[in-house]
């Protein structure tokens, strides 16, 4: 089975930036130099999933998505009301760390810093959607690979059409469906 990840890997890389090219380039100077400067590290901390049920990470789900609209139209001051509206949701001490990228969200008026912090939001939610459930529909993880000066990006998403909220209107359809997630 390793062997074919990197195979695998390789193959969704290729489609991701296929999917990219759609001939439009970044009208903004200022996102494109923060997203060039911006190095990213993904930090998943190691969840001890018996302490949190379906119900926690449902009460995310709903604030989460609404986030990335936020994020999809460039919105950095509803992206704080929501992000605000999110850490609100949290109650359980085993999520603090999911409640900390939700308040780095609210506490910052800088769209770009709010999107990094969304993408670390974005990994664990996605971990514990996976690993414990609570969607009551299908959700989408997507990727753009162009997303923090090609490093790549995930989120999630309740449509399998790519609305980008790394980069919103500039390129907004940029990424491809990387995994369904079903109702658990």
């Amino acid at each position: 089975m390793k062997k074919y990840i990197l195979p695998i890997f390789f193959v969704f890389t290729v489609l991701a930036f296929s999917a990219c090219g759609s001939g439009q380039q970044e009208t903004s100077q200022e996102a494109s130099q923060a997203q060039k400067t911006t190095k990213i590290k993904l930090e998943v901390p190691n969840f001890d999933t018996t302490k949190i049920s379906k119900a926690d990470v449902e009460a995310m789900i709903n604030p989460y998505l609404s986030l990335k609209d936020a994020f999809v139209a460039s919105n950095a001051e509803r992206s704080q009301k929501l992000a605000e509206e999110l850490a609100n949701a949290i109650q359980n001490e085993a999520l603090q760390a999911v409640k900390a990228d939700a308040q780095a969200i609210q506490q910052s008026t800088d769209l770009e810093s709010q999107r990094l912090s969304f993408y670390q939001l974005s990994a664990k939610i996605f971990f514990l959607v996976k690993n414990i459930g609570g969607n009551k529909e299908p959700l989408y993880q997507q990727y753009c690979p162009m997303a923090f000066n090609d490093q790549g990006a995930y989120w999630l998403s309740k449509e399998n059409k790519i609305r980008n909220p790394y980069f919103g209107d500039e390129m907004l359809t940029c990424g491809i469906v990387n995994e369904a997630l079903a109702v658990k």
